[in-house]
């Protein structure tokens, strides 16, 4: 039997655009402190792709490239689901706001 080992981090990110790059930033430096596998999951409150939704609100450009940057500079890859593809909803807008990342150091 192997003897794997992780780190796990959980989130609920703000829903304010600067207090997720803090965050972000947070993150990137747990990142390289960490040499073992990281699970990093939770609501993230904010989407990564014009995929992440549907519906008639315009995404915020900006914080999408933020969350992307954060996944690229910590290593960390989307590992998917199999449930509804869209979890949030608020009147015409659904987004998938909750995702489990991961890195494999």
């Amino acid at each position: 039997m192997h003897n794997f080992k992780c780190v796990a981090s959980f989130i609920f990110a703000c829903s304010n655009r600067f207090s997720r790059m803090k965050l972000w930033g947070h993150l990137s430096n747990i990142s390289s402190l960490i040499d073992l596998s990281w699970l990093v999951g939770g609501d993230f409150n904010t989407i990564s792709s014009l995929d992440d939704r549907l519906g008639a609100a315009i995404p915020n450009a900006l914080a999408m490239e933020d969350f992307k940057n954060m996944i690229l500079d910590c290593n960390l890859i989307y590992i998917g689901y199999s449930c509804s593809n869209f979890m949030w909803n608020c009147d015409n807008l659904w987004q998938r706001l909750d995702r489990v990342l991961f890195n494999n150091q």
